[in-house]
């Protein structure tokens, strides 16, 4: 009874807003009043629609990744030894710790001293080495994976100038959406092929 009479009362305020006016504004008035509420859901379920509906992607495998940059294989060889270098650094470095704690341990100053110069230069050279290999790492994967980059942004650029006039209408084949691609997703796989091997052999060797 109250929901009925709810509704009586809303028909009557809107009956009283539309008396005094003309004809044709009464009309329009009750149209847009009746229609509002399914304007407002169609457009609620276009949204639905849009967020169910997810692009499919192939999956890629790394080692067809690794194809793809296989003309910079100098520099990812390059890049994986300064990496093995730099992983066996560490453990070089807590065995000569350990060293020259027990070397504390003696009663001999004279043997200290000499054996801690001995020690000092080694770990010298260790750090100049790691250093250059540091370096090294980083250039060649880095030099690799910008190469790969613009390899995967001219393929890209390709494929999209060979789609249909059809393929452009889809708001997902904006201009937006397929610049960000062209900037992002190629940038992205780098990361899967530069750094990557890198780590894995630091971590391997160390």
């Amino acid at each position: 009874q109250t929901i009925q009479a709810a509704k009586d009362s809303e028909a009557g305020e809107n009956e009283q807003e539309t008396q005094g006016k003309p004809p044709l504004l009464q009309r329009l008035y009750s149209n847009t009043s009746n229609g509002k509420f399914s304007l407002s859901d169609k457009g609620e379920e276009e949204d639905t629609e849009e967020e169910t509906e997810e692009e499919k992607l192939p999956n890629i495998s790394f080692f067809r990744i690794l194809k793809l940059n296989k003309s910079e294989w100098p520099y990812i060889m390059l890049g994986t030894i300064a990496a093995i270098i730099n992983g066996a650094a560490h453990p070089a470095f807590s065995v000569l710790f350990a060293k020259v704690i027990a070397i504390f341990g003696t009663n001999n100053p004279e043997f200290i001293r000499s054996e801690i110069n001995v020690y000092s230069i080694i770990v010298l050279v260790i750090g100049v080495v790691s250093f250059f290999t540091f370096f090294m790492q980083g250039f060649m994967f880095g030099r690799s994976g910008e190469v790969l980059t613009m390899r995967l942004r001219q393929m890209a650029f390709k494929s999209m100038l060979r789609q249909d006039m059809s393929w452009f209408d889809d708001k997902k084949n904006s201009t937006g959406a397929l610049t960000t691609r062209l900037a992002t997703d190629a940038s992205q796989i780098q990361a899967a092929t530069g750094s990557r091997l890198g780590l894995i052999a630091e971590n391997f060797c160390t």
